[in-house]
């Protein structure tokens, strides 16, 4: 509906010069009120206000809605109170409200008091309302009510599903980064990270032991986790909120060729859809699974070119992600945009006296100007206009941005994003090698690289997921391994071996190994160069090969299987 011409219309049947300016305001769930209308008799409507999000006076009768409230506008403090006031400087104005609907909510700013007379215009002349006004609520609250859904959907996943929930993570993330990439609208880039982050949700449904199976599934097997993609029509049937992205997410295992889960081909096949299918594959060939180990980058990088090379895959969201490939993986990310989602757990840092204070909490709403974060234990004292650290990891990446603190309302606190960083200790690249571990005890930790160095025995076989240089990711079959303990680690990389000493700082159980975080590295300066050395020299051997767009035909052999 066009909110000006209601507005027009309401001032022609109320004809009084009393009235300087009319607002109509839109209820958000957050307690908010958004402008869908500014207009000014004889002027015509302020879409410069248009959108805009304010916090307006608890003041509304609800339960005599036409009756309204008036107050001076000195008696009036707001951020945003200039929106309301007379453009005349200094001019005292009377405010007066009126609550037509509990969605809606009318402001008229006068110069004098005239509402007896607005009373009874509104109530000679009721004002009707359109059929749609619950959709159109619905829409302008759909943001809100998905962050909402999704910081809950986040939390849980991560406590059932620690795989399914790094996934369904960097596949939004990267998903949501190829669609700005392709000149997607925001609004569709957004819809491709929401239907990012519920695509897998289907396979809490299906029974663990098929999906942690290790070996190759039966027919029957296998149409059980086909039918994890039809579970999210029967998870938000009837959620007006995540509907519109359930069939984006329902097709991301759907081929063009028609070979996918449901049939569809080309064109009946979404791009959101197409982008999350290629985003999907790529993820799950660069991640272990349960029957296989990870693929190499460059093996990754050759299933995916073979699968639009024979039609399976959109060849050109495929170059899209490959031109993504080294800013997402292989730099330090300096400057980029911090991707941020609802449920993401996060801590918040802020130096006092000398001494670092650290917060976990959550992400809530994140938007472009601000980002919500709510902490369920310890709130941090912080003050409007401080800056602070937020970090969050993302399976072995740390990512990290300088925010400054603005608000807080009830336990939402609000921050301003400058820009994200990946510092040097934190710079971390996906490699797949061999690696033995031995776990210290109660031994001396120096003294345990010197016996390793002469008599390598008692070692237990793991491989890394990433290699860093303040930590490694490695990947163990079995939880031996706890946060705290000292462990020394030993591998071998472009002919050079490494005898790292360090200590366990995160555990993850992802059900078929358990992703396992070594930092907090005792070596000497010049080890620590050597390490540097060799990583820095397979990040330049994959930037090669990715900006020489090798041919499948030259690429290592595959490991395994395209995954399910």
């Amino acid at each position: 509906m066009d909110w000006d011409l209601y507005l027009e219309d309401l001032l022609r049947k109320i004809e009084r010069s009393e009235i300087q300016k009319v607002f109509l305001f839109l209820h958000l769930l957050n307690g908010e009120w958004k402008i869908l209308s500014a207009f000014t008799p004889g002027k015509g409507s302020d879409v410069t206000l248009r959108g805009l999000r304010v916090t307006l006076p608890r003041m509304v009768d609800w339960s005599e809605p036409p009756q309204g409230k008036l107050v001076e506008s000195s008696h009036w403090e707001n951020p945003y109170s200039s929106l309301l006031l007379s453009e005349g400087q200094g001019e005292k104005v009377l405010l007066f409200y009126v609550a037509p609907c509990p969605l809606l909510l009318l402001v008229f700013v006068l110069t004098r008091d005239i509402t007896g007379d607005i009373r009874e215009a509104l109530g000679n002349n009721p004002l009707s309302f359109p059929s749609h006004l619950y959709e159109a609520w619905v829409e302008h609250n759909r943001h809100l009510v998905l962050d909402r859904f999704l910081l809950s959907f986040v939390s849980l996943l991560e406590g059932i599903d620690a795989y399914t929930y790094h996934h369904s993570l960097r596949v939004a993330a990267l998903a949501e980064q190829i669609a700005f990439r392709l000149g997607l609208s925001e609004e569709r880039q957004e819809a491709v990270r929401v239907a990012g982050l519920i695509h897998d949700l289907g396979k809490l449904l299906v029974p663990r032991e098929i999906l942690l199976k290790p070996g190759k599934l039966t027919e029957e097997e296998f149409e059980e986790v086909k039918r994890h993609v039809l579970e999210l029509d029967h998870i938000f049937l009837g959620n007006e909120f995540v509907e519109p992205y359930v069939f984006l997410a329902r097709c991301h295992h759907e081929r063009l060729d028609g070979s996918g889960y449901l049939g569809l081909r080309e064109e009946e096949i979404p791009l959101e859809s197409q982008i999350l299918a290629v985003c999907d594959v790529f993820d799950a060939l660069a991640h272990d699974r349960p029957y296989r180990e990870a693929y190499s980058l460059e093996g990754t990088i050759r299933e995916l070119t073979i699968l639009g090379e024979i039609g399976k895959l959109n060849r050109e969201i495929i170059q899209a992600l490959l031109s993504e490939i080294p800013e997402y993986y292989l730099s330090p990310l300096e400057g980029e945009k911090m991707p941020l989602f609802p449920g993401l757990k996060v801590m918040v840092r802020r130096i006092r006296e000398g001494k670092e204070e650290g917060y976990s909490g959550r992400v809530g709403e994140s938007e472009e100007e601000k980002t919500v974060i709510v902490f369920p234990f310890n709130t941090p004292p912080l003050e409007p206009g401080e800056e602070v650290l937020i970090s969050y990891e993302l399976s072995y990446l740390t990512i990290e941005a300088k925010a400054r603190y603005l608000s807080q309302s009830g336990e939402r606190h609000f921050f301003s994003l400058e820009r994200a960083m990946r510092h040097r200790k934190s710079f971390i690249l996906p490699w797949s090698l061999e690696l033995y571990f031995l776990k210290a005890e109660k031994k001396d930790l120096k003294d345990l690289v010197r016996e390793l160095a002469q008599n390598p025995k008692g070692l237990r076989r793991a491989r890394t997921e990433a290699v860093g240089g303040e930590r490694i990711a490695l990947l163990v079959e079995d939880s031996s391994l706890m946060v705290g303990d000292r462990v020394v680690l030993l591998f071998e990389a472009y002919g050079e071996r490494f005898i790292i000493p360090g200590r366990v700082t995160r555990v993850e159980d992802l059900g078929f190994a358990h992703r396992t975080l070594v930092g907090d590295f005792d070596l000497p300066e010049r080890e620590v160069d050597r390490l540097y050395g060799v990583i820095l020299r397979r990040q330049r051997e994959l930037q090669r090969r990715l900006l020489c767009r090798t041919p499948s035909s030259v690429l290592p052999n595959p490991q395994g299987d395209i995954p399910n």
